[in-house]
């Protein structure tokens, strides 16, 4: 069987075996844990030279700019998943699932544990954090570009600290 991709695999067929297979198979490690961006590199050198047929130490001619790999098919590109964004993606949506569903068993085992007196978005990362906190906690900065505050009641809002007004920077009223 040595040899099979090759064989029988068109380039589509070896499109549809890497997304279905070789990047979906770190999903769940990549929604609890922040992966060396070494493997992560590696993961994608092997996609890319399943995709274009390498063997070994074989050189081939990548017909496709490597930033193009990335790019969604509805814009011109082949719509593979770069990894890192994947990664970072994927510990965000964890931190969402932290920050907006407070009945969960998890954000009340990681709040007990880590953030019993502030809001998660104040939490602070101790040395003795477990390495799956420590991840979430890395992709904060992706909700924290995009998060918005409902004003409510009022009730909770801090006028220093909340970010308000887009064309200030980081958003934050300045005291003069």
């Amino acid at each position: 069987m040595k040899g099979w991709k090759e064989k029988y695999l068109s380039q589509a067929g070896r499109e549809v075996l890497i997304k279905s297979i070789a990047q979906a198979i770190p999903t769940y490690t990549m929604q609890c844990f922040s992966v060396l961006m070494s493997i992560l590199d590696e993961v994608e050198m092997l996609c890319r030279n399943v995709f274009w047929g390498q063997k070994r130490e074989e050189r081939k001619i990548n017909w496709v700019a490597l930033e193009n790999l990335y790019i969604p098919k509805k814009q011109g590109g082949l719509g593979f998943q770069n990894m890192r964004s994947f990664n970072r993606a994927l510990l965000a949506k964890q931190a969402w699932r932290i920050l907006t569903k407070e009945d969960s068993l998890m954000e009340k085992v990681l709040k007990g544990k880590y953030f019993p007196n502030t809001s998660f978005m104040d939490a602070k990362i101790a040395s003795n954090s477990s390495y799956t906190w420590s991840s979430i906690m890395s992709a904060r900065d992706v909700l924290s570009k995009g998060i918005r505050k409902i004003l409510g009641n009022g009730a909770s809002i801090d006028i220093w600290k909340d970010p308000w007004v887009s064309t200030l920077p980081n958003f934050y009223v300045l005291s003069s």
